[in-house]
């Protein structure tokens, strides 16, 4: 279930970082991880990848999230395909959980504090980020541009619904008017407070109904 990434990674003395996936050695993380940790003064840049597959029981997360928790040298660990998996099968034995695992039933991001051990669900803050580094804080505002959503519902929604928090100021312009997803497939979309419009037509109609703003390639009509 564990592949380390280096050779230090065998030594039971050094802290090191979690990686929870399905193939994380052949991601190229295990390559930048080190050189982020050096940057950034991290206190240790030696990751392990813990490997588990798509089909993996609640016994199996359970028993992941517990080898992280009771290992004094774990500092922690990133969560990417098994996210919701492991709130669902582990999401008891967190100390805490933050308000976006919870309304995202997902956890990407294992920390431990002390004896303290964190659930966090980062996608929403690191897309609203990305949103505030390239779109202007009050782009929906004046253009009355929509956002259409291709990638899984919940997510997606609650990410787009970050930038909808009062407690963000440089954010509170950047609502869009309306949200189209692509599918209502998902179970949990109706953990999202945005207001959506389901559709389960194919991208291009969709984006062909859209205010022009909502897209700089919208598909030409034919």
């Amino acid at each position: 279930m564990t592949t380390a990434s280096t050779p230090a990674a065998a030594d039971s003395t050094a802290d090191y970082m979690g990686f929870v996936g399905v193939t994380t050695g052949s991601s190229s993380i295990m390559q930048v991880f080190p050189l982020w940790a050096d940057i950034l003064g991290l206190p240790t840049r030696t990751l392990i990848g813990h490997d588990l597959p798509m089909d993996a029981t609640p016994e199996q997360y359970r028993a992941l999230v517990e080898q992280i928790r009771d290992d004094p040298h774990h500092r922690g660990a990133l969560v990417t395909t098994h996210k919701m998996n492991v709130y669902a099968a582990a999401s008891d034995l967190f100390d805490e959980l933050d308000p976006f695992a919870v309304s995202c039933s997902e956890i990407s991001s294992i920390a431990k504090r002390g004896s303290t051990l964190s659930g966090r669900a980062k996608d929403p803050i690191t897309v609203d980020l990305a949103l505030g580094d390239f779109l202007p804080a009050d782009y929906f505002t004046t253009t009355r541009a929509e956002v259409v959503i291709l990638a899984p519902a919940v997510r997606a929604q609650l990410s787009v619904g970050h930038s909808q928090n009062a407690a963000m100021p440089r954010s509170r312009s950047r609502s869009p008017p309306a949200m189209t997803k692509s599918s209502s497939t998902c179970a949990r979309c109706t953990a999202s407070t945005a207001r959506v419009k389901d559709s389960s037509s194919t991208s291009a109609p969709i984006l062909r109904k859209t205010p022009p703003q909502s897209s700089p390639r919208r598909p030409k009509a034919r």
